[in-house]
């Protein structure tokens, strides 16, 4: 390989990274724009978690939305109202990992108008 098609190549690279990462980011600044909207349209988002990681809790599943800066896969998804039958669902989930219990969870999300939120 020449050293003028090594320079070629690499900076091909590095076009396609730096497209990939302005990708990322919109999609991600996305995300945060459904939750300031449901917010400011429902008056109220909660923010849910449906894995739970160690040395997070059962209390870690909604969180109340109130303008916080929202880090990239903080959460799983957002709600406009506080619901307890998706807590016990999410409950069930980190407890049987049952594809039912998942399916519920996701029937749960749409009938609560609910947003899945996809970071990259």
């Amino acid at each position: 390989m020449s050293e003028n098609s090594a320079c070629v190549e690499a900076e091909t690279v590095n076009v396609t990274l730096k497209a990939h990462m302005e990708l990322m980011d919109r999609n991600n600044d996305g995300n945060r724009m459904i939750i300031s909207k449901m917010y400011l349209t429902e008056g109220a988002a909660f923010l849910g978690k449906i894995n739970l990681s160690k040395g997070r809790s059962i209390g870690d599943i909604l969180t109340l939305y109130s303008g916080q800066q929202i880090n990239n896969f903080d959460f799983d998804f957002c709600i406009p109202a506080f619901d307890r039958l998706i807590i016990e669902f999410i409950e069930e989930w980190n407890m049987n990992h049952k594809l039912r219990t998942l399916n519920a969870i996701y029937k749960r999300l749409d009938i609560l108008r609910g947003e899945i939120l996809y970071w990259m």
